[in-house]
């Protein structure tokens, strides 16, 4: 498991707490979401800011 899957893994657990007074669990948040696109705008994103730290 990356780095990536597991603070998704983390941040879906608290936002399943979190979201409308815990009334939906993980696997709703889950099911309704794209982790795949979550996770590749998350490295693209990490990826840039590493590039803008070398300038």
């Amino acid at each position: 498991m990356t780095l990536i899957e597991e603070c998704y893994s983390f941040a879906l657990s608290r936002a399943s707490l979190e979201a409308f007074g815990g009334v939906y669990d993980e696997s709703i948040l889950a099911s309704q979401i794209d982790s795949q696109v979550i996770s590749k705008t998350a490295l693209e994103l990490i990826q840039a800011s590493s590039l803008d730290e070398t300038k």
